[in-house]
């Protein structure tokens, strides 16, 4: 049964959102047609829909309402995306089954589709038209299809969709575009634009960057690095120059620290960030009520003798690696981002996850948590190895060193209990790794007695500390 026939049975005519609505009926006074009658009621057909080429939806499942009302026929720009710092809420109720609708929007010529969690697939192959396709942190989201053989395409980006292998599927794609480039000139790709974490394998899958000078230039003039910072709502975007300087950067510090014992490896790594690092201070919000100071702080740099001139623009300069790791000072997302990058060229699985740090009194306790005001605001490392999920936090482990000059590690190689211990991680305070609340409980029972200043029952030490070990499952050897 199709959605039109289904919806007509249960007597409901699918209603656009207001802000959908909003931007229909602008449209269409802009054409001189009226929207509404004398006592403010909407008498807008569907004959004016077929008007309106251009929509922005913040909702997925308003899909069925614009195939409803025949708008996947007609509609040429669309753009699904959801900003702002309730994101992570929203963004739960999305579903594959609207996503699969956009299968029969033939004849988009443009498509964005930003922060959008919750569908793995994408179909574009029955849109020929399609000029501009935009893939901005979807999280969940794993294949494209339809993008190769697609000759009209002319800008391209996949930024922030972590499950999507860019390299591994576009790679023909690629090729394909940055040869009619080389051939044709202007006719060819005008840009595409990729994670950040993508570029090393690039570097090693594209034998023509090594044969083809004319491949290799079309590549740095037309290929753009970026990565998605502050929760989502800011894209910096790196040109190849100052790409292949951060990479360059990256194998200097990897080749560094990196040993046969992956553990030590980690350990080496954050050493050598805590001790060549400080936090920016310029990137917090004023007391006096300043505005934040520019995180942009170069234009320039000098790179193995050799001038790298950067991109001017980007705001939040300090939450990326550009920063972190040619400047050596950024804020938490920056030095996470920095550890991921460069545990990458070690072969070791390192993600950013994002946290928000526990704020204890003198005496180790939590203090009051409003979960309304709960989004996150801190960012650290999940570290895979040998399938068991461990955590890094390279911030707080610059401030300890820091402060306290200790050459101990407080903040790495956390385990599920200790990362419960010291944050609320990302979904809420209950929500994240259920089977530990027992251990977790006891960690807290164990920290509270010792804040409190009593004494601990040497069976209940020795019981704390089984529960607490018995999480951490790291081979001395990998």
């Amino acid at each position: 049964m199709d959605q039109n026939t289904q919806t007509e049975q249960n007597n409901e005519i699918p209603m656009f959102q207001y802000s959908t609505f909003e931007q229909i009926e602008k449209a269409l006074q802009k054409k001189g047609l009226k929207t509404r009658d004398d006592e403010g009621n909407s008498v807008i057909t569907k004959d004016n829909l077929k008007l309106i080429k251009s929509l922005r939806i913040t909702d997925s499942e308003e899909l069925a309402t614009l195939q409803y009302w025949g708008m996947d026929k007609t509609l040429k720009n669309l753009e699904i995306k959801t900003l702002g710092s309730k994101i992570y809420t929203i963004l739960s109720n999305t579903k594959q089954e609207y996503f699969d609708m956009l299968k029969n929007f033939e004849n988009l010529e443009t498509l964005k589709v930003q922060n959008q969690n919750g569908f793995s697939k994408l179909d574009v192959s029955k849109m020929k038209n399609l000029v501009s396709l935009e893939l901005i942190g979807n999280a969940d989201l794993e294949t494209v299809k339809g993008v190769d053989g697609n000759s009209n395409i002319v800008e391209f980006s996949c930024i922030g969709c972590n499950n999507c292998d860019a390299i591994g599927q576009f790679k023909s794609f690629i090729r394909d575009k940055m040869t009619t480039s080389v051939n044709n000139g202007e006719k060819g790709i005008i840009k595409i634009s990729l994670d950040i974490d993508n570029y090393h394998k690039f570097l090693s899958s594209f034998e023509e960057l090594k044969t083809n000078k004319r491949f290799k230039d079309e590549c740095e003039n037309k290929m753009f690095w970026s990565e998605q910072v502050s929760s989502g709502n800011t894209i910096i975007n790196y040109t190849s120059s100052e790409m292949s300087a951060i990479h360059n950067k990256a194998l200097d510090v990897a080749t560094i620290c990196e040993t046969d014992n992956k553990i030590e490896t980690i350990y080496n790594l954050l050493d050598w960030i805590r001790k060549n690092h400080t936090y920016d201070l310029d990137a917090i919000e004023k007391p006096d009520g300043q505005k934040k100071a520019n995180r942009q702080h170069i234009t320039e740099e000098t790179i193995n003798g050799k001038k790298v001139v950067f991109a001017q623009g980007a705001i939040s300069g300090t939450n990326g690696i550009k920063n972190s790791l040619l400047l050596n000072q950024a804020v938490c997302e920056g030095f996470a981002v920095e550890f991921n990058y460069i545990c990458s060229l070690m072969g070791i699985d390192a993600k950013k996850q994002l946290v928000t740090s526990k704020n204890k009194n003198e005496k180790g306790k939590d203090l009051e948590f409003d979960a309304k005001d709960f989004w996150p605001k801190h960012a650290i490392s999940k570290i895979n190895l040998n399938g068991y999920d461990y955590y890094c936090d390279p911030t707080f482990e610059i401030s300890y060193y820091k402060n306290h000059k200790k050459e101990e590690f407080k903040f790495g190689l956390m385990n599920d209990v200790e990362l419960n211990f010291n944050y609320y991680p990302f979904g809420g305070k209950d929500e994240f790794r259920e089977k530990n609340n027992k251990d977790l409980e006891l960690i807290i029972a164990k920290e509270t007695a010792k804040n409190n200043g009593q004494s601990e029952d040497s069976s209940n030490n020795e019981e704390n500390k089984t529960n607490c070990d018995s999480n951490i499952k790291l081979e001395p050897q990998m």
